[in-house]
């Protein structure tokens, strides 16, 4: 079946998919897809077991899967700030991040923006959010924190 045609599903995530979250965002954050030699793949950041397991039970941990197989990653905060939001560089420019997002429907997005895989400032802002402000986040200092823009409605 071709990619296009493939269904995809959306569900917010359980405890028993921690194994497969914790192996879908090492992949693609912790670099083991660059070593794999994955065009656009980085080696942005790690995100730890305790992490995940605080993510499932206080925050909305959205996943979009594809034959069974996790494609997508999101988590939002219960304040309404998304933290997260990962796809799968192989599945991108299909909609999915954009449906996830609209699913999400964060009030505010806190980026980093100098990821290897690039800034994803653009991508919100396509879909409704403007910069607002770059604060230290911990000992990152390039996080940047989007809005979305009510002037445009």
């Amino acid at each position: 079946m071709s990619d296009k045609k493939e269904k995809i599903i959306y569900r917010r995530a359980r405890h028993s998919d921690l194994i497969t979250i914790r192996k879908f965002v090492d992949w693609w954050l912790a670099g083991r897809a660059k070593d794999a030699g994955i065009e656009n793949a980085g080696n942005d950041y790690f995100v730890t077991t305790k992490q995940h397991q605080g993510y499932i039970k206080n925050t909305i941990v959205l996943l979009a899967i594809i034959n069974e197989e996790i494609v997508g990653w999101g988590v939002k905060e219960k304040n309404n700030v998304l933290i997260h939001l990962l796809v799968a560089t192989t599945h991108r420019g299909r909609g999915i991040g954009k449906e996830m997002l609209r699913q999400l429907n964060p009030d505010i997005i806190r980026s980093k923006s100098d990821q290897q895989t690039g800034n994803p400032a653009e991508f919100y802002e396509k879909n409704g959010y403007v910069l607002c402000d770059t604060i230290q986040v911990g000992k990152k200092r390039n996080i940047d924190l989007m809005m979305k823009d009510r002037s445009k409605k």
